[in-house]
């Protein structure tokens, strides 16, 4: 039971530590910093990114099965970090290249790709996870301590 539990709060660790909630909140700053200006694109982009959020997570959800959970969750972290080592490298090379189309678009794509990533894999694998692996006699505890977990990961 212990090691179970170690890999519950460890997935909902791993899971709110990710940091998609600032991704989300401050992802119309990160692309305004990338040279993408007017707000009504930045809005327009968020719409985007919310409904490739919710096509992932339904993408997500026939692969499950398909696929098996393992393979999910390590091709979201996988592809989470490689787009923000993307994302890195572009502002890191091209700071200051506000008004380059290049640099907005390979933005857009990297944030995009790392909210599809995230959506497909650990953000609804991780409760799906939880709930499959602890015995059922110790669910709603290993379940309440896995959200609790979560709930106390701070992500700014």
């Amino acid at each position: 039971m212990q090691r179970v539990l170690t890999i519950v709060l460890m997935l909902q660790f791993f899971q709110q530590a990710s940091d998609i909630d600032s991704v989300v909140l401050y992802g119309p700053g990160v692309l305004a910093a990338a040279g993408v200006t007017p707000n009504t694109l930045l809005l327009g982009l968020n719409v985007v990114f919310g409904v490739a959020k919710a096509s992932s997570i339904l993408i997500a959800m026939a692969l499950t099965a398909r696929v098996r959970r393992r393979p999910l969750l390590l091709a979201s972290t996988g592809g989470m970090t490689a787009s923000l080592l993307v994302l890195g490298s572009v502002f890191a090379a091209f700071g200051g290249a506000r008004d380059d189309a290049a640099v907005s678009s390979v933005s857009v794509s990297v944030v995009l790709a790392f909210a599809c990533a995230f959506s497909v894999g650990i953000g609804p694998l991780a409760w799906v996870y939880s709930s499959e692996i602890l015995p059922l006699r110790q669910l709603g505890q290993g379940a309440s301590v896995g959200t609790a977990m979560n709930r106390v990961t701070w992500s700014p």
